[in-house]
């Protein structure tokens, strides 16, 4: 599966159990959806052609894959930007530093996801996507 147009340090996402409790994962070039959370073999099934036929046709599978994949990305981005410190740090304010980082990740979940979705779950318009 491709990632959209734009997205170009990603080349591609599968569907892995990744052995511990996160929803996604990012590892070189490539995004994880974790096959091995309940509620994603659920949605999605146990494999990753499962997985694959599910996002062709099930709506809830395409939002679900859309919403990990944006969480994924943004706190890859973050933990980047974090490390990086600086003029291209995240700015963590100290006296409310969980509502500073919920701020600059729900400020960058709001840009990507609408084309993320577009992309995922193109039957749903992008009108609808960024409401």
């Amino acid at each position: 599966m491709q990632t959209p147009p734009g997205e170009d340090k990603f080349s591609d996402f599968h569907y892995e159990d990744l052995g511990r409790n996160v929803l996604g994962d990012v590892a070189g070039d490539k995004l994880y959806i974790n096959s091995g959370y309940g509620i994603h073999r659920q949605v999605f099934g146990l494999t990753e052609d499962e997985f694959n036929r599910r996002l062709e046709v099930d709506p809830i599978a395409q939002l679900r894959a859309a919403s990990v994949l944006v969480e994924t990305v943004v706190h890859h981005t973050a933990s980047v930007s974090y490390l990086a410190g600086g003029a291209k740090g995240i700015q963590i304010d100290p006296a409310d530093p969980v509502g500073s980082f919920r701020t600059y990740f729900e400020d960058r979940r709001m840009k990507l996801e609408p084309s993320l979705i577009k992309a995922l779950a193109s039957n749903l318009g992008s009108d609808q996507a960024a409401r």
